[in-house]
C-alpha cells in the first residue's frame, strides 16, 4: 500500500513483522477513509508520512460518526496487539443485504 495507509509493521520494513493484525489494520485504514474523506497518515514528505505510520499517528475521525464504525476502526488500528477489533457485526449489519 501506499504510505498513507501502511500499518507500523510495514513502514519498518521488516518483512517477519507483517502478519494477519497487518490484514485488519489495512482494513482499519480504509474504512478511517471513508469516515474522515482522508488518507490515515499524512505529511509534507513520504518520509514524515512513514514516519507518522510507524508512530500511529493520525487525526481524529470526526464527531457524528457512527459509534460502532469508529471503534471498530479504532481497534484495527491500535498499535497495541490486544485486546481484537470487536466483532465486525455492526459493520456487516450495516452494508450488508437489506
Amino acid at each position: 500500500p501506499t504510505p498513507g495507509y501502511m500499518a507500523p509493521e510495514m513502514a519498518q520494513a521488516d518483512p517477519l513483522l507483517v502478519d494477519a493484525r497487518t490484514d485488519v489494520y489495512l482494513l482499519g485504514a480504509a474504512l478511517y477513509e471513508v469516515l474522515t474523506r482522508r488518507v490515515p497518515h499524512e505529511g509534507p514528505t513520504v518520509v514524515a508520512t512513514l514516519i507518522a505510520a510507524l508512530t500511529g499517528e493520525r487525526r481524529p475521525i470526526p464527531e457524528g460518526a457512527p459509534a460502532d464504525l469508529v471503534a471498530l476502526v479504532r481497534a484495527a488500528m491500535s498499535l497495541q496487539p490486544d485486546p481484537p477489533p470487536p466483532p465486525a457485526g455492526p459493520f456487516r449489519r450495516r452494508t450488508g443485504p437489506q
